[in-house]
């Protein structure tokens, strides 16, 4: 496969305090043999001097996944996914130590593939839509304590090709994360993040069937196949998402380089984050037990830079 892509873009201020941001992106590549041409614009107003406001809007093409496009596994007749994204922004300077930047998003997708049950196996024939809103506030390093921290508000939406909508595998209506450092002596540095969303979705399975053979009955030895609740894809989540990490660097200089030493702990809490459920081999409600994440874990490592 050869792929190829070329992008122009362009500043013009057309008023003081007002910039127009162009841009064309062509793309092409010779597997699926298809080309695209991405307008892109954006506007931006300085109405002060630490005031910005910005909006922009550009579509983007996405060449499938590897194995939905090949032969025999795949359909080698697919198109591109597509996207159009808007936004509309502010990033305001309190002062030489604190900023604070706010985004409004949205995006719709188009040309999504999903599996189908004939010979084509992979069709383009779902859609979605994705919207939220950021918040991002940042402590510049100024003195001894910096850090930032970030929240998202958004929603994620699928619709297959029957008309169903849904919302997506890996949709987390909030995300926020905490990060601090402290200067606490020379060359030494102690800091913290902490992490949180929202459990990803997944469909509850709520028991097991004997797989049958060619004449109805069970296989032999006994095998199970789950059965998901009747409320439709992605109807539950998994709970939700939280860690804390801990850290201190210690920093040696010398002539021409720089060394670094650091010990760190992950989740050091050692909370439980669930990734998955298990069953037993017949999937029965009373078995089911949680598959956590990340245990607390500790990490020792030095670096140079030269």
């Amino acid at each position: 496969m050869y792929s190829a892509a070329i992008f122009v873009r362009d500043r013009w201020n057309i008023l003081p305090r007002f910039t127009l941001v162009s841009g064309l992106r062509y793309s092409g590549e010779n597997y699926l043999e298809r080309e695209y041409l991405e307008p892109r614009l954006g506007i931006e107003w300085q109405q002060s001097k630490r005031t910005l406001y910005t909006a922009g809007w550009g579509i983007y093409n996405q060449f499938p996944e590897g194995i939905q496009v090949m032969e025999n596994f795949g359909n080698p007749n697919l198109v591109h996914l597509r996207a159009q994204h808007s936004v509309v922004g502010v990033t305001h300077d309190l002062n030489k130590d604190w900023r604070i930047k706010s985004e409004l998003y949205y995006k719709t997708f188009d040309n999504l593939v999903v599996g189908v049950a004939d010979e084509r196996n992979y069709t383009n024939d779902a859609d979605g839509q994705a919207y939220g809103w950021e918040l991002f506030i940042k402590k510049n390093h100024t003195d001894k304590l910096w850090g930032w921290l970030s929240f998202t508000l958004s929603r994620s939406e699928r619709t297959d090709e029957l008309g169903n909508t849904f919302v997506y595998d890996y949709d987390q209506p909030i995300i926020s994360t905490l990060v601090t450092n402290y200067e606490f002596a020379r060359h030494w540095t102690f800091g913290i993040k902490w992490q949180y969303h929202t459990g990803k979705p997944y469909d509850p399975i709520v028991g097991g069937v004997p797989v049958l053979d060619d004449q109805g009955d069970p296989v032999d030895p006994p095998y199970y196949a789950p059965v998901y609740a009747d409320t439709g894809k992605n109807s539950v989540r998994f709970p939700s998402y939280h860690r804390l990490d801990v850290r201190v660097d210690r920093d040696w200089y010398f002539n021409s380089w720089k060394l670094k030493a650091y010990f760190e702990i992950y989740n050091l809490y050692n909370h439980c984050n669930v990734a998955a459920y298990e069953y037993d081999e017949t999937y029965s409600a009373a078995s089911k037990e949680e598959v956590c994440g990340f245990p607390i874990f500790p990490s020792l490592g030095i670096a140079a830079e030269f």
